[in-house]
């Protein structure tokens, strides 16, 4: 059983590499088959490998593997689904956090997480809360800064496993690679929404954003955020097994075109990045996408 678990988990990683090609080649019947089918596979995989846990934390991934699969087909359709697609993966997160703690946490390795992953998790947020209300979207401050909690919650639940007695060395160092892969695929969902195109990036976008007072004109956009990958030995340490976890990358781009954003300077890039959003009757500067 655990042969064949890892065997979809294989499957679904396959799966999640072909979702990135159609992602960048906009293959949008084939992304829209893809990142669904690969969480069901990657359900499918943390049901065979768990089948020695505890009945409550294989749920417990279970349930964050199931919400994760609705955010991804919430915030993949062409529609304004960004609100429930973030609840979902709220949700997802707080499962996640369950099933990692079982017992008390160590409280030194506990405390030494909480600083680090919280200074990073508040720089990113002043960022992203400056591009909301830049953007005239300052009523998603408090639904963002509830997700950037919960999502540092789980790198801080998968940090601290590496003190945990039942938890192996590599167990501990796939969760948290998956934890991690996961808190930097969502930070660049949160940047290139509200703040600007990632480092290199050609001014893509997660999505449609709500019309706020104040807020850029419509953009041209498609929502691609995918859990390609997630925690499907997530339940099992004991028999060495762990998680990965990441998104796919963001798609679609904006073209030259005037912002019409009236007395209102949009969001900054991403440090390196190229271009940016300006006040009414500027456009993009030459050369950048």
């Amino acid at each position: 059983m655990e042969g064949f678990g890892y065997s979809l988990v294989a499957v679904a990683i396959g799966i999640g590499a072909a979702d990135w090609v159609a992602v960048a080649r906009h293959a949008r019947r084939a992304e829209y088959a893809l990142k669904p089918v690969a969480l069901v596979t990657l359900i499918a995989g943390a049901v065979a490998l768990g089948a020695d846990e505890t009945a409550s934390r294989l749920w417990l991934t279970l349930t964050a593997l199931a919400l994760s699969l609705a955010g991804d087909v919430f915030l993949m359709v062409p529609k304004d689904l960004f609100v429930p697609g973030l609840a979902s993966f709220l949700v997802a997160h707080l499962a996640y956090v369950a099933a990692l703690n079982p017992t008390p946490p160590p409280r030194l390795a506990l405390a030494v997480a909480i600083v680090v992953v919280g200074s990073v998790s508040l720089a990113v947020f002043v960022r992203i809360h400056d591009g909301l209300v830049r953007s005239g979207h300052r009523a998603l401050t408090v639904p963002v800064a509830a997700y950037v909690a919960a999502l540092s919650a789980t790198v801080v639940s998968a940090t601290v496993t590496f003190g945990r007695p039942d938890w192996s060395t590599g167990s501990a160092a796939l969760v948290l690679a998956g934890s991690a892969l996961f808190y930097a695929s969502d930070g660049l969902i949160g940047w290139t929404r509200f703040v600007g195109p990632a480092p290199g990036g050609e001014g893509r976008h997660h999505g449609r954003l709500p019309r706020g007072p104040g807020a850029p004109g419509p953009r041209p956009a498609r929502v691609t955020g995918s859990l390609a990958l997630t925690a499907p030995g997530l339940t099992a340490p004991r028999t060495g097994t762990g998680a990965t976890g990441q998104r796919s990358p963001a798609s679609g781009r904006f073209g030259r075109r005037t912002v019409r954003s009236a007395g209102t300077t949009g969001p900054r890039p991403w440090p390196g990045g190229r271009g940016r959003w300006r006040s009414s009757g500027d456009r993009w500067p030459a050369g950048s996408r």
